[in-house]
């Protein structure tokens, strides 16, 4: 089709006509690359794709972020190429969006609509903790999701602070009474549940490390009284807490 007329009545016997044409809608057939890790430079082909000029700069972003069309620094931008460059952004699935004032918004086929942003996962440690929970374990990487639940045997772990490079956790109560292994995973709004660190990781919900209270006494007391608590796995290399209400 050519076209859709809208007409709308301007002044009786007049009318003003809109015509919305495919040969003035920018429209992209290839889009490179479609997964990366970090940030990269990324080359758009298509029609009517790009324009410098003043009330018509045409913007490509992903998601929230905007490839960088810099023409004096390996920058391409013409009717039928851009070439354009991505800052690293955090690991998730961006939708791609070209925007040129005065023909509008691209068509984008559903192959090219998004660019999948990978990440490294390099350390988990600790790897081994109590069945408990409450272990406190540091996950390094590059390029690691923002905003992540992270959970390991189907269980959430608690954020306490998570940055492109390294996650700070702390490991909920497997709910189990033998020895468990689990995984690390990680996933977003638009990140499906990944496992860190590879198959070789593997975090270990260990019984022989996980403090037992058997007994304490005595069972009152005022501040300041002495209290002996007995159990198994109580000694670690800090100082143990317990709180008695």
């Amino acid at each position: 089709s050519s076209g859709i007329n809208a007409e709308w009545p301007l002044r009786p016997g007049k009318k003003c006509e809109y015509l919305f044409k495919t040969t003035k809608t920018p429209n992209l057939t290839d889009a490179t690359p479609l997964s990366i890790s970090g940030s990269a430079t990324v080359t758009l082909t298509g029609t009517n794709l790009c324009s410098t000029s003043s009330g018509d700069k045409t913007v490509v972003t992903y998601g929230t972020h905007e490839c960088v069309i810099n023409t004096g620094d390996g920058g391409v931008c013409s009717s039928t190429k851009i070439v354009c460059k991505l800052p690293q952004i955090s690991a998730d699935k961006y939708r791609l969006k070209i925007a040129r004032p005065v023909f509008g918004l691209a068509f984008i086929p559903d192959k090219l609509k998004f660019l999948s942003v990978g990440f490294n996962v390099t350390d988990i440690q600790p790897l081994v903790g109590s069945i408990y929970g409450g272990t406190t374990v540091t996950i390094s990487g590059t390029n690691l999701p923002a905003n992540p639940k992270i959970t390991t045997g189907g269980k959430r772990n608690t954020v306490v602070s998570a940055n492109t490079s390294q996650y700070v956790v702390v490991t909920p109560n497997r709910g189990v009474t033998k020895d468990e292994i689990d995984y690390f995973r990680v996933e977003t709004e638009d990140l499906a549940p990944t496992q860190m660190g590879g198959s070789s990781v593997r975090y270990t919900y260990t019984v022989d490390i996980s403090p037992k209270i058997a007994s304490f006494t005595p069972a009152t007391g005022s501040k300041g009284t002495a209290v002996t608590i007995t159990g198994t796995a109580l000694k670690k290399k800090k100082v143990p807490t317990a709180t008695l209400r």
